[in-house]
């Protein structure tokens, strides 16, 4: 007769750690040794990566989260220039973490921070929230000199009969008859 994982769970002393429990393909728990675990999550619209190194002492917890492009010299040189210091006094001035570009220049929060034993949900959860807590008015002011996100110039609607010049082009015009359905 197999173990209910509620029995297995009742019969073990608390607290669970992260990590610690394991499901087998019969559906009943199985404790096992500390391993790395890894998840996403979604802070202010930017997906987070999360990896939880199991360590003597605890965990290592590093989050890292792709925030934008670092802008080109063209779209702003004083943009540029306000983002790249900005990316720089983060290596000092934010607690836990730092700005950094990847290869493509995209500006990440890479943030660690240890936890101590026991490794509970709870603990992960506050050291995440510690860590963002710390980050979010650099991020808001990194977003700032960002500016907004330029939209791509509107495309030429389907009924416009005017050319590049914006003057009439009857070769662009569209044929009023084209549009059918109820009450046309």
């Amino acid at each position: 007769m197999t173990q209910s994982s509620l029995r297995f769970l009742a019969n073990h002393p608390l607290p669970f750690e992260v990590g610690t429990i394991a499901m087998r393909p019969d559906g009943t728990a199985e404790w096992r040794d500390r391993t790395a675990l890894n998840f996403t999550f979604d802070y202010v619209g930017t997906s987070v990566l999360a990896a939880i190194e199991p360590t003597p002492e605890g965990a290592q917890l590093r989050l890292d989260a792709a925030l934008a492009p670092m802008p080109y010299s063209a779209e702003g040189r004083d943009r540029r220039r306000d983002v790249n210091a900005i990316v720089a006094a983060s290596r000092s001035g934010l607690t836990h973490g730092q700005f950094v570009l990847d290869s493509q220049h995209q500006i990440h929060l890479v943030s660690e921070l240890a936890i101590g034993s026991p490794v509970t949900p709870v603990a992960l959860v506050t050291a995440a929230t510690r860590m963002l807590i710390a980050a979010t008015p650099w991020i808001a002011l990194l977003r700032r000199h960002l500016g907004p996100v330029a939209a791509p110039p509107p495309a030429a609607s389907l009924g416009s009969n005017l050319g590049p010049n914006l003057e009439p082009n009857p070769s662009m015009a569209v044929a009023s008859n084209a549009v059918t359905g109820p009450g046309a």
